[in-house]
C-alpha cells in the first residue's frame, strides 16, 4: 500500500511568512538608513519662510513627533497649560491641486478653528477643517484647493481654555506613497497585516524549534510558540527599560533571527492539521474585527476602539502604548497617566508592542495605529488557546475550527479583542497554563511541560492581574494531583519555580522603582480607589473592620445578583436597535449575558459530565470545576458592591465557558450546535455591525455585508479533515 504524501502546508506557510517578513525588514532598514524626504510645499514668491510666522511654537503639542513624516516641521498651541489663546496665520504657499497638512489636538472644539485661506482671482475663500478630532495624535488633512487658486495659507485659532483645548499643525506638504497619510481603515488593515507577518514570523520560528519537544502534543505547539513570543516581548521590555538603543537593537536582532530560521532550508516538523486552522482563524477574525471597527470613521484607532461599539469608554486601551512611548523615547515611565503609576499596570503588552515597533515606525505607520493593531494580535491569543482547550477536551480539528468560528460571532469577544486593554490576552495565557497542567492520558507529565505552564501563568499575570482569580481557582487541581499522583510535587515545584522566576523582576520594579504598585489590589480587594499611602495588609484589615461581616456578606450577595443583571428582553430582539449601546453594555459587562445564545447550552453540561463520568480522562470534569471555582473565588474576593462585572475580573471565565458550552452542545448533536450558532450569528449581525451613533443606512448595509462575507470566510478556513478517531462535524 502506498504511503500518503506528507502534508507540506506548514513548511510552505513558514516560507511565505519568512519571505514577507524579510521584505518588511529590508524595506524598514532601508528607510531607517535613508528616510524618504518630505516634499514641502514651497512658499509663494516673496514670502521667505512661510511656516515660521505666528504665535504657535515648535514642539508645543501633546502628540508624538514619531508620527510626523521625517523632516516635517510642526507647531502647536500647547504651551504647558490651557491658558494660551491666539491665532496662528502662516505665510502664503504656492498653490497645488491638493495639499496635506498633519493636524493634532482639538481643532473642532468650541472656540477653536482651523482652515486654509485660498487666494484666487475672485478674492480669498476658506476651506475649513471638517475631519474628526485628531486628539493626541497626528492625523493627515488632505485638502483640495479650488480651481484657479494662486496661493494658500494656514489659519489656526486656539480660543478654548477647556482641558486639552489645544491644536497643532504641520507645514503643508505633498505625498503619494506615505502610510501615515492614508485614511484610518486602509492604514489599520495594513498595520494589522504588517504586525501579523512579524509576530507570526517569530511564532513560526519558535514553532519550528518545537519539533523535538517532549510531552507536548501537536495541538499545543502553536499556542506554546505564541506564548514564547509573549516571553520575548517581556525580555525586550527590560531591554528598552535599560536603554532605548539596546531595546531597538534587540527588536531588530530577534526579528532578523526569526526570519533567518524560517528561510533556512529544511522542512521542519509537519503539523499542518494543527498549525494552519488556528493561524487562519486568528488572521481572518482579526482582519474582520479591525475592518468592522474602522469602516465608520477616520478617527485614531484608539478613539474608534473606545467609541465605535460603546461611547466614551476610558483610555485604558492606550495605557500599554503610553508606557511603550516613555521607554521608546528614553523618558522615565514614572507617573504614567493621571494619578496612575507605571507599576500599577503589568508590562507584558507593552513589551509585545515594542517587539515590532522599530520596523513599523520605519515603515511610516503612526504609533497609535501600530499599537492598536499590535494589541489586537495580543488579544487574538484567545483563538490558539481555545483551540488547544477544545482539542484537549476531545474535539477534532474540524469541530474545533467550527466552534472557534462560531465564537467569533459574539459581541463579547469582538469588543475585548478590539478594545485592547490586555485582559483577553492574559486570559488566553492562563487558559494555556491549565491545558499544559492537564496532560493527555498516557502522555508523560514532565517537568518541562509543567514549567511551561508556570511560565504561561506568570505571563498571564504580567499581562493583567485579574487572571490571578483563576489561578487561585486552580488550587483544587494542584491539591488533587498532589494527593493522587506520586511524585507530583516535583512537577508543581517546577511550575512554581518558573512562575516566581518570571514574576520576580516585575515585583522588584513595583517595590523599588515606583512603589507601591498595589493600587488595583486595594481597589478590588479592599475597596479603596484613590491612591493610598498605607500598605495593602493594613488597608484590607481596616476596610473589613469598617463594614463588618454583615456588610461583607451583603456585598457578596449584591455581586452574585449582578451576574444575571441586564435587560434579558434584548436577547430576543433581532431587529437593529436605534441605540444598541445598552445591549452591547449588557453583553460585555454581566457574566451570564456575555455568553449570548450559548448560555442555554449550560443545561447540557451536567448531562455531558454524567455521560463521561467513567472515562479515565478527567479533563472535562476538571475544566468544569476550574470554571466554577475561578468564578466563585472572584465573587468571594471582590470587596465593593456592584463590582463583580466581567471587565473587573478574569476573562478566563468566558474563554473556558465558551469552550465548555459549545462542546456540550456539539456533543449532544451537531444540529443543536448549528442552531445555537445560527441564532447567535443573527443576533451578532443585527446588533454589533451597526454604527454608534447610528450611521447612514447604506453604510450599515456595507458593514452587514462585510460581516456576512467574514462569516463565509471563517467557514471556509475551518479544516476539512477531522483528527483520527474523532467524529466528523
Amino acid at each position: 500500500m502506498k504511503a500518503p504524501a506528507p502534508d507540506r502546508s506548514a513548511a510552505w506557510t513558514r516560507r511565505a511568512i519568512g519571505t514577507l517578513a524579510a521584505g518588511l525588514l529590508l524595506l524598514a532598514a532601508a528607510w531607517t538608513l535613508w528616510p524618504p524626504r518630505t516634499r514641502l510645499v514651497p512658499a509663494a514668491p516673496g514670502e521667505g519662510e512661510a511656516f515660521a510666522r505666528g504665535p504657535f511654537t515648535e514642539h508645543s503639542y501633546c502628540a508624538s513627533d514619531a508620527d510626523l513624516p521625517p523632516g516635517l516641521p510642526a507647531r502647536g498651541s500647547w504651551l504647558g497649560s490651557n491658558d494660551f489663546t491666539g491665532t496662528y496665520v502662516s505665510g502664503w504657499f504656492q498653490a497645488r491641486p491638493r495639499v496635506t497638512v498633519m493636524v493634532s489636538g482639538y481643532p473642532r472644539l468650541e472656540g477653536n478653528a482651523l482652515a486654509l485661506e485660498v487666494r484666487t482671482a475672485a478674492g480669498i475663500t476658506r476651506v475649513p477643517f471638517a475631519g474628526p478630532e485628531p486628539r493626541e495624535n497626528w492625523r493627515p488633512w488632505r485638502a483640495s484647493l479650488p480651481a484657479g487658486a494662486t496661493a494658500f495659507r494656514l489659519v489656526a485659532t486656539d480660543g478654548s481654555t477647556q482641558f486639552y483645548g489645544w491644536l497643532g499643525v504641520s507645514a503643508p506638504f505633498e505625498t503619494h506613497l506615505d502610510l501615515a497619510v492614508l485614511p484610518q481603515a486602509p492604514r489599520a488593515l495594513l498595520a494589522f497585516l504588517g504586525q501579523g507577518v512579524l509576530l507570526l514570523a517569530l511564532a513560526l520560528a519558535l514553532h519550528r524549534g518545537l519539533r523535538r519537544r517532549r510531552g507536548l502534543p501537536a495541538s499545543l505547539a502553536w499556542f506554546a510558540a505564541l506564548a514564547g513570543v509573549a516571553g520575548l516581548g517581556y525580555a525586550v521590555f527590560w531591554a528598552y527599560f535599560a536603554s532605548p538603543a539596546l531595546g531597538r537593537a534587540c527588536s531588530w536582532v530577534v526579528l532578523a533571527v526569526a526570519t533567518g530560521v524560517l528561510l533556512r532550508p529544511g522542512q521542519g516538523n509537519d503539523l499542518g492539521d494543527e498549525l494552519l486552522p488556528p493561524l487562519a482563524l486568528a488572521s481572518v477574525t482579526g482582519l474582520g474585527f479591525v475592518a468592522l471597527t474602522c469602516l465608520f470613521g477616520d478617527a485614531p484607532y484608539s478613539f474608534l476602539a473606545a467609541n465605535r461599539f460603546m461611547a466614551n469608554l476610558p483610555a485604558d486601551n492606550e495605557i500599554p502604548r503610553l508606557f511603550a512611548d516613555r521607554l521608546w523615547s528614553g523618558q522615565s515611565p514614572r507617573h504614567l497617566i493621571g494619578d496612575w503609576l507605571s507599576s500599577d499596570r503589568p508590562p507584558l503588552q507593552t513589551g509585545w508592542l515594542l517587539l515590532t515597533r522599530p520596523v513599523l515606525t520605519a515603515l511610516g505607520l503612526d504609533v497609535d495605529t501600530a499599537a492598536g493593531t499590535g494589541g489586537v494580535w495580543f488579544q487574538l491569543l484567545w483563538i490558539p488557546a481555545m483551540w488547544a482547550t477544545l482539542r484537549r477536551l476531545g474535539a477534532g480539528t474540524r469541530q474545533s475550527g467550527a466552534m472557534i468560528a462560531a465564537a467569533a460571532f459574539t459581541g463579547f469577544l469582538l469588543f475585548y479583542t478590539i478594545y485592547t486593554w490586555p485582559k483577553l490576552g492574559a486570559a488566553a495565557l492562563m487558559l494555556g497554563a491549565f491545558v499544559l497542567w492537564r496532560p493527555e492520558p498516557g502522555a508523560p507529565a514532565g517537568r518541562a511541560r509543567f514549567a511551561a505552564g508556570g511560565a504561561c501563568a506568570a505571563l498571564g499575570c504580567l499581562a493583567h492581574g485579574g487572571v490571578a482569580f483563576t489561578l487561585l481557582g486552580l488550587i483544587p487541581l494542584g491539591l488533587a494531583t498532589l494527593w493522587r499522583e506520586r511524585g507530583a510535587w516535583r512537577l508543581w515545584l517546577a511550575a512554581g519555580a518558573t512562575f516566581v522566576a518570571f514574576l520576580t523582576p516585575w515585583l522588584v520594579y513595583q517595590r523599588n522603582y515606583e512603589p507601591p504598585g498595589d493600587r488595583l489590589l486595594k481597589w478590588h480587594l479592599a475597596g479603596v480607589i484613590p491612591p493610598d499611602g498605607r500598605g495593602f495588609g493594613p488597608t484590607l484589615v481596616d476596610s473589613y473592620r469598617r463594614i463588618g461581616w454583615r456588610g461583607a456578606l451583603a456585598n457578596r450577595w449584591n455581586n452574585l445578583r449582578l451576574q444575571g443583571a441586564g435587560d434579558w428582553r434584548n436577547l430576543v430582539r433581532f431587529r437593529p436597535m436605534a441605540d444598541p449601546g445598552s445591549r452591547r453594555g449588557d453583553e460585555t459587562t454581566f457574566t451570564a449575558r456575555t455568553f449570548g445564545w450559548w448560555l442555554p447550552a449550560g443545561l447540557l453540561l451536567p448531562w455531558l459530565l454524567w455521560q463521561r463520568r467513567r472515562e479515565p480522562d478527567t479533563i472535562l470534569r476538571w475544566a468544569a470545576i476550574s470554571w466554577f471555582s475561578g468564578w466563585l473565588v472572584w465573587l468571594a474576593l471582590m470587596f465593593l458592591p456592584d463590582s463583580a462585572r466581567a471587565h473587573q475580573g478574569t476573562l478566563v471565565t468566558q474563554l473556558l465557558g465558551f469552550s465548555l458550552l459549545m462542546w456540550a452542545s456539539l456533543s449532544l448533536h451537531r444540529v443543536v450546535f448549528l442552531l445555537l450558532a445560527a441564532v447567535q450569528a443573527v443576533a451578532f449581525l443585527t446588533q454589533w455591525t451597526t454604527a454608534l451613533p447610528a450611521a447612514a443606512g447604506p453604510l450599515n448595509l456595507v458593514s452587514a455585508v462585510a460581516a456576512a462575507a467574514a462569516a463565509l470566510t471563517l467557514a471556509a478556513v475551518v479544516w476539512r479533515h477531522s483528527a483520527p478517531g474523532t467524529p466528523s462535524l
